[in-house]
């Protein structure tokens, strides 16, 4: 439907934050809005305090699926020609929608659209800023190999064209499924970096990103780096080389974290020697296998003998 704008609410429990949710949505100075609020398995011991306005489509996935699934269910039952998502533990500003819909409207060439946001704790006080991730240019897809320019989906407003009757979010996935999709995404749409800040991000210890998670967080990067390199070898081999080093880096980055955080140099010497072989150009690779030999206990009780022995 013509400037409609398909809002959708993946949920799993958590109804007193999805009621927040839902009042930013109708707070938006945007008229054309529908609600689809997707409940991922919750159980009717949650669904039964969900408090929907009227004007709300609720479905209910019989299995849990993660954001993915919920996200692709609300996708093939939106009916506007614009789709927004709204995780349940964040919040719009007001004037969300209706920015984001001028700025496609000006745009014709342009897919999608996303916002910068704001970190909030659990009662909505503003925290420290971090480091932003760059906004998007005219290189998206090789900024998207290296790391989300997009890092919450809260912020996306994108034509449902794009998503509506194509794979969606990769169900498979847990964690990172959005940057997932993005990254297919911008190989064939342009994406714009609206300098308004929209939202507010809630930082949580539930969350798939929480920083405490780092390791495990690490470990899914990895796999998706790898999954991302045989998808540029057949879809996009002109990427190749950007996609070879993503990967080279997200193994590099791995393996500095476990042999820092397990202490366990043989998994460690693995994927650098793996990441040697997807891209051998990278210098830093080497001298962690040589730093990985050094700190060995081999090397050092070798070490030690050497600097033992004296002359008679």
């Amino acid at each position: 439907m013509k400037g409609l704008v398909s809002v959708i609410l993946p949920v799993f429990r958590r109804p007193e934050l999805l009621h927040q949710a839902l009042r930013s949505v109708l707070d938006q100075t945007y008229p054309q809005v529908e609600i689809i609020v997707v409940d991922d398995a919750s159980g009717e011991a949650y669904v039964s305090q969900y408090e929907l306005p009227p004007q709300a489509r609720f479905i209910q996935l019989p299995v849990n699926g993660g954001p993915a699934a919920a996200r692709n269910a609300g996708i093939a039952a939106a009916r506007g020609e614009f789709i927004a998502f709204l995780d349940s533990d964040d919040i719009w500003l007001p004037e969300k929608l209706a920015r984001q819909v001028a700025v496609l409207d000006a745009m014709p060439g342009m897919g999608l659209t996303h916002c910068r946001f704001e970190r909030v704790d659990g009662d909505l006080n503003v925290l420290p800023e971090r480091r932003r991730a760059p906004g998007a240019g005219d290189d998206d897809f090789v900024t998207l190999l290296y790391r989300n320019i997009i890092q919450t989906p809260s912020t996306v407003l994108l034509r449902s064209e794009l998503v509506q009757g194509g794979e969606g979010f990769d169900p498979s996935l847990r964690y990172a499924e959005d940057r997932d999709l993005w990254l297919r995404l911008a190989l064939e749409h342009r994406f714009h970096a609206c300098g308004d800040l929209l939202v507010r991000y809630r930082v949580h210890p539930e969350q798939l990103t929480d920083g405490s998670r780092r390791l495990g967080n690490l470990e899914v990067e990895a796999r998706l780096a790898e999954k991302w390199l045989g998808w540029v070898e057949a879809h996009a081999p002109r990427f190749r080389n950007d996609a070879r080093k993503a990967a080279c880096r997200a193994l590099r980055l791995l393996a500095k974290a476990l042999s820092e955080e397990r202490a366990d140099p043989a998994e460690a010497r693995g994927l650098l020697l793996k990441a040697m072989r997807i891209y051998p150009w990278d210098h830093r690779v080497p001298l962690k296998l040589l730093a990985l030999a050094w700190r060995s206990p081999g090397s050092r009780s070798r070490a030690g003998r050497r600097g033992s022995t004296t002359g008679t």
